[in-house]
């Protein structure tokens, strides 16, 4: 287990198991070092934490909740990179969920999470590592899911009663458009606009026609 401790949207330590160093490159962006530690060490599990829940990582859990090689887990949180209007395109995100337990869920963020090297490995080809992060995260999950990828919400990866200190970054307008029209059919990028026109009273052809352009 590689432990990729990040700040920023920069990596700041690189950790094994015992939180000792690993040699390798810091200071990088979080999604190169993924993709570069994954071509690196393709058999480990890579999890990465920001730098605020390091000592509240649940290391001894974490080889048990990991128990096989096609599961992705994030950090149960109120908030997620997607916003409550990717609901207009996705009907599972409306769903009421215990946050306290373990649930599926495609939608992951970037405070702790992990995912085995060998799903970065086969999904390289279409993963973009000068993405932000959590959209890289959320493209990860998105695309791996229909290929047999088990990705969860899960509380056990930090300590019990650990306080949520940050919360995630809420994606724009444009990132939402941009990512439907990549995950899903491209008519529901104009079906998303007409929603937000009926239901919101705005308008969004600028983030339409960007993300079209793309």
């Amino acid at each position: 287990m590689i432990v990729i401790v990040h700040q920023h949207n920069k990596t700041t330590k690189i950790l094994d198991r015992n939180k000792h160093a690993v040699n390798a490159v810091v200071g990088e962006t979080v999604t190169k070092t993924l993709n570069n530690l994954a071509e690196k060490f393709p058999e480990t599990l890579l999890v990465w934490c920001h730098e605020s829940y390091l000592e509240d990582l649940n290391i001894d859990a974490i080889a048990t909740i990991f128990h096989h090689k096609r599961i992705m887990l994030r950090l149960a949180l109120q908030k997620k990179f997607s916003t409550k209007q990717i609901g207009y395109v996705e009907r599972s995100f409306f769903l009421k969920i215990n946050k306290t337990v373990s649930y599926p869920t495609w939608l992951m963020h970037s405070c702790v999470g992990g995912v085995y090297a060998e799903v970065i490995n086969q999904l390289k080809a279409d993963l973009n590592y000068n993405e932000n992060f959590n959209y890289y995260l959320n493209s990860l999950s998105k695309r791996a899911m229909v290929e047999g990828l088990f990705c969860y919400s899960e509380p056990k990866l930090l300590l019990e009663n650990t306080p949520l200190r940050i919360d995630v970054e809420q994606a724009s307008s444009f990132q939402l458009f941009k990512f439907v029209k990549q995950h899903y059919k491209w008519v529901w990028v104009f079906f998303l606009c007409m929603a937000y026109a009926v239901f919101e009273k705005k308008i969004k052809g600028f983030s339409v026609s960007k993300s079209i352009v793309l």
